[in-house]
């Protein structure tokens, strides 16, 4: 299945960004991004190669780019919570720095897609295995979040750190 968001991804960054914070970082962040060899891994649409433009999106953009990213993130990393791509494990550490810099509106998208990781974890399947061992180490910031005062992030989070329990 071809990538139905493909003419709706921008190129440009708008302003103002949504954490100014990640924007000074992007070069370095860039950089990691873009030593990872995308074409190893698919997606539920199929070759990855929107995986790291979306990822950038959602780091650096604007609130709305980084919202829309999200939600595509979600669409072709973990679909509907069917199943986790493998294009997951390269993913997940710059959803992690997206979680820890970003509002409480961009945590609730990003901690719906880690939830998807984990509910869709398969012990047979090698990436996800590492996936799940990688949320496990970051067990103590989502029980963390589980105290947040936004009650949709407080309630993934829940959501994550059962799953992890039962895993």
């Amino acid at each position: 299945m071809p990538d139905p968001f493909k003419a709706d991804r921008p190129v440009a960054l708008e302003s103002p960004a949504h954490s100014a914070s990640l924007r000074e970082k992007s070069p370095l962040i860039v950089d990691e991004m873009a030593r990872i060899d995308w074409l190893g891994f698919s997606t539920a649409y199929g070759a990855p190669d929107t995986v790291s433009p979306d990822l950038r999106l959602l780091l650096f953009g604007s609130q709305r780019q980084a919202l829309a990213a999200a939600h595509r993130l979600w669409c072709g990393l973990c679909h509907q919570h069917a199943y986790v791509s493998s294009a997951a494990e390269p993913a997940l550490r710059f959803l992690l720095i997206g979680l820890k810099e970003s509002n409480d509106l961009l945590r609730v998208e990003i901690l719906d897609i880690l939830l998807g990781f984990v509910v869709c974890y398969d012990p047979a399947v090698p990436f996800s295995v590492r996936i799940l061992a990688e949320m496990k180490g970051e067990k103590t910031f989502l029980a963390d979040l589980q105290q947040s005062s936004d009650k949709e992030v407080a309630e993934f989070a829940r959501s994550i750190c059962g799953a992890l329990d039962n895993t």
